[in-house]
């Protein structure tokens, strides 16, 4: 009977040390998802401020400054108006559109795995609490209700990625507008 016991509560399914790790390497992949989603959005701002450079005839601000000078000895001939820049396209007015509604829905699911992380961290002090009680039902439960909520972390981290790899696209086809 004793045996019994003990395989009953090494089952890997409600493993605290597991579940720790399989957490532990979600959080890391979110976070490393994160760092790439910024460098992204990094990336798209620049193209966006180029974009902006190239509507506004190169001028970064639209002010320009004049030095006044001597009248020169030798009339100079007129200089050529500057070549006029085409003016922000459909195309790129949508994928400009497709970038801010994927950045927003990259917000939402950022703000999900934030709540749900810290829901599976309630969930880890309320089974420590339980298995010190002793209380192996309670404690089943629990463990339960942090797989769960680690599968939901799973879910969101594989959307946050499809969104991730959505924003890369509409940035390199941006950019392939631009240049």
């Amino acid at each position: 009977m004793g045996n019994c016991k003990k395989q009953e509560r090494k089952r890997s399914e409600f493993d605290i040390n597991e579940l720790f790790k399989r957490f532990k390497l979600a959080s890391k992949q979110i976070q490393k998802s994160l760092r790439d989603i910024e460098g992204l959005l990094k990336r798209s701002q620049g193209l966006m401020q180029r974009l902006q450079i190239t509507s506004n005839n190169g001028l970064a601000n639209g002010n320009t400054f004049f030095q006044v000078a001597e009248a020169p000895a030798v009339p100079t001939p007129a200089p050529s108006p500057p070549t006029p820049q085409a003016p922000v396209t459909g195309i790129q007015q949508g994928l400009i559109n497709n970038i801010f509604s994927t950045v927003r829905e990259i917000g939402r699911v950022r703000a999900q795995i934030r709540n749900t992380v810290e829901a599976a961290i309630g969930g880890f002090f309320l089974l420590r609490r339980a298995l010190r009680e002793f209380n192996l039902q309670r404690g089943q439960e629990i463990a339960l209700g942090i797989m769960v909520l680690i599968s939901q972390i799973e879910n969101l981290t594989l959307e946050l990625e499809e969104l991730q790899e959505d924003l890369d696209i509409n940035i390199v086809l941006l950019a392939n507008t631009v240049l």
